[in-house]
């Protein structure tokens, strides 16, 4: 389980991904996006929407959500099936610990 600190603090987009990923929530689009809703969230939880931009269109426009969704595909900690992301055992193996995580990444 996560410790709180600095390193917690930076992986906190990239756990919080990972945790809706293993809670069975996403299924891209049919581009293989992320579902907006999901874009939206993640950027108003790290304050990476522009002003003016509040409700993007999908991944592509906010920048930094599709930078962590090409980081957990190349590392291998999600895969698709069908439609629906799903965690791989590497991706639940890495979440046990931040240390794991950022060894990972």
């Amino acid at each position: 389980m996560p410790a709180g600190g600095p390193l917690a603090e930076s992986l906190r987009p990239l756990r919080l991904l990972l945790d809706v990923v293993e809670d069975g929530e996403v299924e891209l689009t049919t581009r293989d996006y992320l579902p907006r809703q999901l874009v939206i969230d993640l950027g108003s939880e790290f304050g990476w929407l522009l002003p003016g931009h509040e409700r993007p269109r999908g991944e592509i426009d906010v920048p930094q959500v599709a930078a962590l969704h090409e980081l957990v595909r190349t590392r291998r900690l999600v895969r698709r099936k069908g439609r629906a992301l799903l965690l791989t055992k590497r991706g639940r193996d890495v979440m046990a610990s931040d240390e794991a995580l950022a060894t990972e990444v």
